[in-house]
């Protein structure tokens, strides 16, 4: 379908690509829809979706691009939402020579939103909240193209009050063990000397951090990732979907991921989600759900929160009333110490370059982990 061009000519852009000043937007094109895309897919002749991620994060992208590919079977449907546009297509420390620039993260902290809009192109502040906070990464793929880092596996007494399906399925083979793989965690090194050599109270466990590093692709056809983010991973299911299910166009497609969406609300009927109230490029609109479609919130903890308090009947909105609860978000601290070769008995500077990344599990009060990485 024709979209503005945003360079005049007198010529149209060929392939309805557009052009800015310096770039023609291939890949952004080639894997996002419009809306008037999405209303015409579910013309005459069309399957409504079954499924509608809201968020394409870290986990929405993520999601979306696991039931596409496990629900092949089924012939899924998926419609997939993001506020954000399409900005990188893998993690920016993947790019040569800093060349993400300052996008990797706000200018300064906000407690929210001082006029100044989107701060390095992508980060907002669509909240108000009593302590600083970055915001949220408008983008395909979210705080996935920036983290360095990733949450490490929960042990058996982090899971203990879980559901035991969740559980159980965390801790199969399907669970953790195939996570690690994808995001390139999984190593098999050596650590059974470091674990001797750390003979420190409290420390459960020594192992490689999990710093989602990866050099070869998991599969023939797609690309190494290096460091990882869920973007690589619903850009190819997404022209996996055109390779092979556009027979019909749009009609006979599985999965659309359609870029500037803010959802506002989810309008329920009994305990369904039959409709979606949202906004497309500022313009409301109403998206019409089929029986039995299923609706994932996946738009990141705070926003996912404001949804279940305003849509969803869970928890209380009125100050001092309890609250949602159950939460979970993962929390970064850096603290740098540095330790003389000579206080571990190493004679001499190194003959080669040494570097390791670790992960120390322990626990006091509370329950915590703590990464650490070292360098020469």
């Amino acid at each position: 379908m024709p979209i503005q061009e945003l360079i005049s000519g007198p010529n149209p852009a060929r392939d309805d690509v557009q052009q800015t000043a310096f770039t023609y937007d291939v890949v952004g094109r080639y894997i996002c829809n419009n809306w008037q895309e999405i209303t015409a897919a579910q013309g005459s002749g069309a399957y409504p979706f079954d499924v509608v991620v809201i968020g394409a994060g870290m986990f929405g992208a993520y999601c979306a691009e696991k039931l596409y590919r496990l629900g092949s079977a089924s012939a899924l449907r998926i419609l997939l939402l993001d506020a954000g546009a399409f900005l990188l297509q893998s993690h920016i420390q993947n790019l040569p020579q800093q060349l993400g620039g300052k996008v990797g993260g706000p200018s300064y902290l906000r407690t929210r939103d001082d006029a100044s809009g989107a701060q390095n192109v992508i980060w907002g502040m669509p909240w108000i909240s009593n302590e600083g906070f970055p915001g949220l990464a408008y983008c395909i793929g979210g705080r996935s193209l920036f983290w360095g880092g990733w949450s490490p596996p929960l042990t058996d007494a982090d899971l203990a009050n879980w559901p035991n399906d969740t559980t159980a399925y965390l801790k199969s083979a399907d669970g953790y063990p195939k996570t690690a793989e994808e995001i390139g965690t999984a190593t098999n090194a050596l650590t059974n000397a470091v674990n001797a050599a750390i003979p420190l109270d409290g420390i459960t466990e020594v192992n490689e951090a999990p710093l989602a590093v990866q050099g070869m692709p998991p599969r023939s056809g797609l690309f190494a990732f290096d460091k990882y983010s869920s973007a690589p991973f619903i850009m190819d299911a997404l022209r996996n979907d055109v390779s092979r299910n556009a027979a019909y166009g749009d009609l006979s497609r599985r999965i659309f991921l359609v870029p500037r969406v803010q959802v506002h609300r989810l309008n329920l009927t009994g305990n369904t989600v039959t409709s979606i109230d949202l906004s497309v490029e500022g313009a409301r609109q109403l998206l019409q759900l089929a029986s039995g479609c299923a609706v994932i919130v996946a738009n990141g903890t705070i926003e996912s929160t404001r949804l279940a308090l305003e849509s969803l009947g869970v928890g209380s909105l009125q100050f001092g009333s309890p609250r949602v609860g159950n939460l979970m978000a993962h929390l970064r601290s850096n603290i740098t110490v540095r330790i003389k070769r000579t206080a571990l008995g190493l004679a001499g500077p190194p003959t080669e370059v040494e570097t390791t990344a670790l992960i120390l599990r322990g626990s006091t009060m509370g329950r915590r982990h703590v990464e650490h990485g070292s360098g020469h």
